[in-house]
């Protein structure tokens, strides 16, 4: 199953339109939006061709299964209009035997979030720049803002399929990150060999990324999530800058 990974669109008709030309590009089954999808938010600038009842109607018109988490720019007003659930603070989906914790990033952060076990992954947006790093053995991931990009990140998005994140430029649909979240196995994916199965690439060409995911087999999302009410906390975003590489 190939799923689609954005966050905040804020409003964007243009790059929502963009994004879902990309989803139906990727041939993807799912869409999981990161937050701050309708509203521009009163520290943004407008983004192009802001029109928050359009973007609501190209994401409920979608045919492909949308989920989403709530963005410290969304409100209930927008899950009234909206056609999927935006309105929970984080979700936990299983990826083989991994976990991949998935929030928005302005409650939980890279900082300080619920335990998690090594080998598993830490999904939020938030910051509006991408990122792809291991921190204490929990792979930390961000597709950037399809949007509002900052830092001098592109507008991007991620996607996931069998093991593999990949980041891509909106604009242009071509790659420019990829991470490998896989492990030899002795039935290999996609045809391959074991011995020409690729045990890891890391994010970008930091070291520091590279992990082995050994014994088990290239894990795909399954449809199981939980559900919390808010915990607030604060966050800071100094930590980005050297995230990204």
């Amino acid at each position: 199953m190939k799923t689609v990974i954005a966050s905040d669109i804020h409003g964007s008709a243009y790059y929502c339109r963009r994004l879902l030309e990309r989803v139906k590009a990727e041939h993807a089954d799912t869409l999981l939006l990161l937050g701050d999808t309708l509203y521009h938010g009163p520290r943004n600038d407008l983004p192009r061709d802001y029109a928050p009842k359009e973007v609501t109607a190209m994401l409920t018109g979608l045919s492909s299964p949308v989920f989403g988490v709530r963005g410290n720019c969304d409100a209930e007003i927008d899950q009234t209009v909206l056609g999927f659930p935006i309105m929970a603070d984080y979700s936990l989906f299983i990826a083989g035997r991994h976990k991949i914790f998935v929030t928005h990033g302005h409650l939980y952060t890279p900082e300080e979030h619920p335990r998690l076990n090594p080998g598993d992954a830490f999904l939020f947006g938030h910051i509006h720049v991408p990122v792809c790093e291991e921190r204490g053995g929990i792979l930390i991931l961000n597709p950037g803002s399809a949007s509002i990009p900052k830092e001098s990140s592109p507008h991007s998005f991620m996607t996931y399929e069998d093991g593999v994140f990949r980041w891509i430029d909106l604009e242009s649909g071509e790659a420019y990150k990829e991470y490998r979240w896989e492990g030899t196995t002795t039935t290999p994916p996609c045809g391959r060999s074991a011995a020409g199965a690729s045990a890891a690439t890391g994010c970008g060409t930091s070291s520091r990324s590279s992990r082995a995911w050994a014994t088990a087999p290239p894990p795909s999302i399954t449809a199981s999530a939980i559900w919390t009410r808010r915990r607030p906390t604060c966050s800071t975003l100094s930590w980005a800058r050297a995230l990204w590489r």
